[in-house]
C-alpha cells in the first residue's frame, strides 16, 4: 500500500493500481474483509476510514480507477466502500473528509460514464447518458441535503450536469425536459464575465427549446435577454456574428407569429450584423436564414 502511495505521488497510476490490488489481495487472503471486525486497525498510524484498513485501501483503489477512467471498476469498489462506511457510522459520516472524497469520486464515475457514452456519438445512447447523469445528480442531492444550494459541495458539478442533461434531452426531442434543465442551469449561473457568457448561451438554447414547443413569445424574451447581456459586455464588432445570430432567431419567431414588420426589421438587422462580423457573412447559416426570411416576407407581400 505504501508503494502504491508513492507511485501515485510520482503520477504512475498504473503502478499504483497494481500495488493497491496486491495489497488488497493480500488482506483478503489473510482473512480481512470490509465487514470483518479483524480489519479494525489497532495502530492509529494504520487506521484509515473509521479505523478499517480494508475500507481505506478500497477507497484508494477506487480513486486510482477514476484516474484511469475505468469508471465501472471504480464504481464497484467505491459504492461498496461507501455502503460499508454508512453501515459502520449509521449514515452519519457525510461530513468527514473521507466520505466527501468517496462520494465525489462516485459522482465523477457517473459523469465519466455519461461523457464516454456521448463521445461515441450515437443518438440511441443519449438515454443511457441521461441515466448516468441522473444518478450523479441523485448522489449529489443526497450528500448536499439540508445545505444552502449555492454553498453546496457539488454546486459547480451539478450545474455542469444539469446543462449536459438539457442538451441531451434537446437532442432526443424531449423539449419539456430540456426546458426544465435549461431553466435550472440558468438559475445556477452568477454574474462574472465567464458566467455571463454561459448565461447568453443558455438563454439562446432555452429560446430554441421554446421555439420547438411553439412558445414563440417566450423564445423572443430569451433571445432578447441574451442580446441585451451580450451588448453590455461588448463594445466593438468582434461579436457581430453572435448579435446577427440572435437577431435572426428573434426575426424567425416574429415571422412564425405573423408579425411581418417586426420580422423584417430583425432580419435586416441580422444581415447588417453578420456583414460586420468578419467579411465572411455567407459562412453563417443564419445569413441564409435571414435572406430566405426576407424573401418569404416580400413574396407574401407581392413585392
Amino acid at each position: 500500500e505504501r508503494l502504491g502511495d508513492v507511485s501515485m505521488q510520482m503520477f504512475d497510476v498504473v503502478e499504483a493500481r497494481d500495488r493497491y490490488l496486491n495489497a488488497y489481495t493480500s488482506m483478503i487472503r489473510n482473512g480481512y474483509t470490509l465487514r470483518n471486525e479483524n480489519a479494525k486497525a489497532t495502530s492509529s498510524e494504520l487506521s484509515g476510514i473509521d479505523g478499517n484498513v480494508v475500507l481505506h485501501l478500497v477507497a484508494k483503489l477506487g480513486n486510482v480507477y477514476c484516474h484511469l477512467r475505468e469508471w465501472k471498476k471504480a464504481l464497484n469498489v467505491l459504492e461498496e466502500a461507501n455502503s460499508e462506511m454508512n453501515r459502520c457510522t449509521q449514515g452519519k459520516s457525510a461530513e468527514s473528509q473521507n466520505q466527501r472524497q468517496l462520494t465525489r469520486n462516485i459522482v465523477k464515475c457517473y459523469i465519466g460514464l455519461a461523457e464516454d457514452v456521448l463521445m461515441v456519438g450515437h443518438f440511441d445512447d443519449l438515454e443511457e447518458a441521461c441515466s448516468y447523469y441522473e444518478k450523479s445528480l441523485q448522489v449529489m442531492k443526497t450528500y448536499d441535503a439540508g445545505v444552502v444550494p449555492e454553498n453546496g459541495y457539488y454546486w459547480e458539478e451539478r450545474t455542469k450536469v444539469v446543462t449536459a442533461l438539457a442538451s441531451a434531452h434537446f437532442e432526443m426531442g424531449s423539449f419539456v425536459d430540456a426546458k426544465k434543465f435549461y431553466s435550472e442551469a440558468l438559475a445556477r449561473n452568477g454574474g462574472s464575465e465567464k458566467e455571463l457568457d454561459e448565461v447568453v448561451s443558455l438563454l439562446q438554447s432555452l429560446g430554441k427549446t421554446h421555439e420547438k414547443l411553439d412558445r414563440f413569445n417566450d423564445a423572443i424574451e430569451n433571445y432578447t435577454k441574451a442580446f441585451d447581456i451580450k451588448q453590455k459586455m461588448v463594445s466593438d464588432d468582434s461579436q457581430s456574428g453572435v448579435f446577427g445570430t440572435l437577431q435572426c432567431c428573434i426575426a424567425n419567431c416574429y415571422f412564425e407569429l405573423g408579425l411581418d414588420d417586426s420580422a423584417l426589421r430583425h432580419f435586416n438587422d441580422a444581415l447588417a450584423s453578420l456583414r460586420r462580423s468578419d467579411g465572411n457573412e455567407s459562412g453563417y447559416d443564419e445569413y441564409a436564414d435571414a435572406v430566405n426570411g426576407l424573401v418569404s416576407i416580400y413574396i407574401k407581400r407581392g413585392e
